[in-house]
């Protein structure tokens, strides 16, 4: 698995804005949120601790330290992109930013499926659905999961997407055929 570190910046709400749309740029997206706060994502490669869990938020009023390249200085630097973008962001302020490590398959594909080769485990098994584009595959993925963990089927358009290319991945007593 790899690591891949996603800054947000979020803004306080901002009432006279209103984004029907979530705008994508190369290294940029912005969404707005129901409370007119808006979210501005950016992905930097960085090395740092690996860890699905590990997020940080920080307030960015300086009463705490904060930790590296989710400052305040960072969140603006993103919205004046966000501005560049989308020039009807002007009067937005930064409120805080945030900083998740996501996991990456390490050959940048999705990996589904039970991590043993014993298709009679079914449900009993470890199911595995990792996958850098999770918001946009999830509800698909979502799906095809609950056929292959519930229904026990096993759903073709999947197998190039399977554990199994990862041995690390495999159940203690699988085998990898």
């Amino acid at each position: 698995m790899l690591e891949r570190p996603g800054r947000l910046t979020h803004t306080a709400p901002t009432p006279n804005l209103k984004l029907n749309k979530i705008l994508v740029s190369p290294g940029l997206h912005i969404l707005q949120r129901e409370d007119r706060r808006l979210v501005i994502g950016q992905t930097k490669e960085r090395g740092g601790v690996s860890s699905v869990a590990y997020a940080i938020s920080q307030k960015t009023d300086g009463s705490e330290s904060q930790p590296p390249d989710t400052d305040e200085e960072l969140g603006e630097q993103m919205l004046e992109a966000a501005k560049r973008l989308y020039p009807g962001l002007e009067g937005a302020r930064v409120e805080r930013v945030t900083c998740g490590y996501r996991p990456m398959p390490r050959d940048g594909l999705p990996i589904t499926g039970f991590c043993t080769e014993d298709e009679n485990k079914g449900s009993e098994g470890i199911y595995v659905n990792c996958m850098h584009s999770g918001i946009t595959l999830g509800p698909l993925m979502g799906c095809l999961a609950a056929l292959e963990i519930m229904k026990g089927l096993r759903v073709q358009l999947l197998e190039p997407y399977r554990p199994q290319r990862f041995p690390e991945f495999l159940a203690p007593n699988s085998d990898p055929k």
